[in-house]
């Protein structure tokens, strides 16, 4: 019979850890080290055969996943538009840093010109009925003289005009008020308020002339979501302040004048036309839209002579949106791809991971992708990296066929959709399919593609009403049909529709108007019918044809 523990012997505890028991347990965790350490020695072994493998098949193929294969090459600054003394201090950064040398004179590019960016940008209400989907209305020159000119830096210089309303020994804190004044007046005045932006500008013209354009970006920096873009601000405000300079001068009946602006605006868009880097596409879309304003507001007066028209012809037929938006996304392809290696690489990529993709959705599983991160093996990035790049190539790719001339809405709708039924599942499921990357960094670019196939678009029959005003200074009225054009009228030949690939729709109209369009992103012929959004300010790009008129 077996003594109760209180009538156990004195002084003897009860062993719960015995030397066999221990053994046991130091059995077991060698165990599970070991499965856990086959584990990821396998999922390593098995995703990085399976992306070099795909990879390999690519190359093959003549198309590679690194940066380099689709970086620009560099050029001699004497050749280099970008290294003209206005721009090149945008990358002059210390050694092996993106840390400027010189960031007063970064601040002061940044600002440039001063009276323009300090100046409240004008609103107004057009009241006009839109019958073209990228020319609404001639810059307000009349508001923007109002704006620059009461801003305090010109109110400071004497030197400049008085603002709008307001006496030449008013005092400069008496707040102006706006006083009737003809468009040709504020077009004068805008130019004089501009002044200060002339030197710069004229060093940019004879920039242009230089063979090359590209900036010294660090397209080699660890981060790929870390390269500094500051350049694209600076020429988005630079082309802006062209296209009120040349909107003013086209008022002032100085089309030359006019013209030799709108030519630096086609350059600087030219200069990043090699960058790929999505927002740089979307910043040469931007541009080029500025650079159709303008001319089609001088169409719209005849007010363009052969010869202007035959140079800006010339210009638009250069602009190949279609192939920047395939490079661009393949720019895109390569870039975050090159992520997956840097998260394989860095120190702490748990927590670098988190500030690439700084996610605000709180509350949903995009707040722990770094935890999953830390613990998935090398393999699983590899896997990740070969599903995101497998989306780029059967889905986005194909979208655009740049010989061709070619996009497809279609194409583009459907690729959408397989993004969407990717990370509409739930996150282990994700995770455990190597997909959570393209919920996380694959971007909208079936809409970049709608706005690349619309900015095309709208260069195509730019280029085409240019041929139609040429026809008209010479027979005195528009042509029955668009093959009248051709040769003589429109060099290079007549565009087809990016959407279908037949020709684009005309009709004149009368011996002074005609009706030219695309039937846009849904396919559908709707007569020349502008989709317009409920301020009737902008176009839903999506509905409705594309139309010039």
């Amino acid at each position: 019979m077996k003594p109760s523990p209180e009538t156990s012997t004195p002084g003897r505890s009860r062993r719960f850890f015995t030397p066999k028991l221990l053994l046991g347990c130091l059995f077991v965790v060698a165990c599970l080290v070991t499965l856990i350490a086959i584990f990821y020695t396998v999922e390593n072994w098995r995703g990085n055969r399976a992306w070099q493998r795909y990879a390999r098949e690519a190359e093959a193929q003549g198309d590679r996943f690194d940066r380099a294969a689709i970086i620009p090459p560099t050029v001699a600054d004497a050749e280099n538009f970008a290294m003209t003394p206005f721009l090149a201090p945008l990358f002059d950064f210390l050694p092996g840093t993106q840390k400027w040398r010189d960031t007063n004179r970064v601040n002061q590019i940044m600002e440039f010109p001063r009276i323009y960016t300090k100046a409240n940008k004008p609103d107004f209400e057009d009241t006009e009925v839109r019958t073209n989907t990228w020319v609404l209305r001639f810059p307000d020159v009349e508001g923007w003289y109002q704006a620059m000119s009461t801003t305090n830096t010109v109110a400071s210089d004497a030197s400049l005009i008085p603002p709008v309303g307001v006496s030449p020994t008013a005092d400069v804190a008496t707040t102006p008020v706006a006083v009737a004044i003809s468009r040709q007046d504020a077009a004068a005045g805008v130019l004089k308020l501009l002044a200060e932006a002339e030197p710069v500008i004229e060093e940019l013209r004879q920039a242009a002339m230089r063979p090359h354009a590209r900036f010294n970006i660090r397209y080699d920096e660890a981060n790929p979501a870390a390269v500094l873009l500051p350049h694209l601000a600076v020429l988005r405000r630079v082309t802006s302040v062209l296209q009120l300079r040349a909107a003013a001068l086209l008022h002032l009946g100085r089309t030359d004048d006019a013209v030799r602006e709108l030519e630096l605006i086609f350059r600087i868009s030219d200069s990043i036309s090699q960058e790929p880097v999505l927002i740089s596409h979307l910043v040469r879309i931007a541009q080029l839209s500025l650079a159709l304003q303008c001319i089609g507001e001088g169409l719209g007066g005849h007010q363009w002579t052969d010869s202007q028209l035959t140079r800006f012809q010339e210009l638009l037929q250069r602009s190949d949106l279609l192939a920047g938006g395939h490079h661009t996304m393949k720019g895109e392809r390569n870039f975050f791809g090159d992520i997956f290696e840097y998260l394989r690489t860095v120190p702490n990529g748990a927590a670098a991971f988190n500030s690439i993709i700084d996610s605000g959705n709180s509350g949903t599983y995009f707040d722990w992708p770094g935890v999953v991160l830390w613990a998935m093996p090398d393999g699983w990035l590899q896997l990740e990296r070969l599903n995101y790049t497998r989306v780029f190539q059967e889905q986005m790719l194909p979208i655009i066929d740049v010989p061709g001339r070619r996009v497809n809405p279609e194409t583009a709708r459907a690729a959408e959709r397989h993004v969407e039924g990717i990370v509409r599942v739930a996150p282990p499921k994700l995770i455990l399919g190597h997909k959570m990357f393209i919920g996380l960094l694959m971007p909208a670019l079936s809409k970049v593609t709608q706005r690349t196939a619309m900015a095309q678009t709208g260069v195509d029959l730019c280029r085409i009403a240019c041929g139609l005003e040429r026809y008209r200074l010479a027979k005195g009225e528009y042509p029955e049909t668009l093959a009248s054009l051709e040769s003589e009228f429109l060099p290079g030949g007549l565009p087809h529709d990016v959407i279908t690939g037949k020709p684009l729709i005309y009709r004149r109209t009368s011996a002074s108007n005609y009706l030219l369009y695309s039937v846009g992103w849904n396919g559908e012929d709707q007569g020349g019918q502008i989709a317009l959004t409920k301020n009737r300010r902008g176009v839903e790009s999506d509905k409705g044809d594309w139309v010039w008129q």
